[in-house]
């Protein structure tokens, strides 16, 4: 399949938040810090809302799309230097306040400064096992090797699918991290810069 790998607009926004709350897995939705948010209806809402601002961590400014030949969007990434974490994360907990009454603040960081943290991952399941994802991560790793961070992320323990793409195209385990309450595996690439 062609595709190519496009910065999103704030167009995209809707997509956007439909690839966050993908990223976001059953795990996530039933057992976590974000279940009252999903369990209420809000996660599009409070996703889509995220993703057409521009000091949001899930901005279509930290946001790659996919882009079939016939123009339609097959997946995004959204990523953004770890070091900014706590700036966008504050558009996050005041638009959960806002839409559930929910106050999210204090929750653990799941990157740190020193990298590029690939944030959210999806691709639309009629596009899966085609190189999308690993095509939007190696473009998210360019990223990180401008920014002079090695990129890094979260897996959830029992996700050995994507575990196995990840490891493909060079990340390692570095150790754990919570997310949302849920202990994840920390990956990193680890290459010269």
């Amino acid at each position: 399949m062609e595709f190519t790998i496009e910065k999103a607009t704030v167009a995209d926004a809707p997509l956007i938040a439909r690839g966050v709350a993908m990223a976001l897995g059953i795990d996530i939705e039933d057992q976590s810090e974000f279940a009252d948010v999903r369990r209420n209806g809000f996660c599009r809402q409070i996703f889509g809302e995220l993703a057409a601002r521009t000091d949001s961590q899930y901005s279509y400014v930290n946001t790659l799309k996919a882009v079939t030949a016939d123009g339609q969007v097959a997946g995004i990434l959204v990523s953004y230097d770890g070091a900014k974490l706590h700036g966008l994360r504050e558009a996050f907990y005041e638009v959960v306040e806002n839409c559930t009454g929910k106050n999210m603040r204090g929750m653990s960081d799941e990157t740190d400064p020193q990298e590029w943290y690939l944030d959210s991952l999806a691709v639309w399941p009629e596009y899966r096992h085609q190189g999308i994802g690993a095509a939007l991560l190696n473009a998210g790793i360019a990223q990180a090797c401008t920014a002079g961070k090695p990129a890094g992320l979260l897996v959830d323990k029992t996700n050995l699918g994507a575990r196995k793409m990840y490891e493909s195209i060079g990340f390692v385990r570095i150790g754990d991290r919570p997310f949302a309450g849920i202990m994840m595996d920390h990956m990193r690439v680890l290459s010269d810069l």
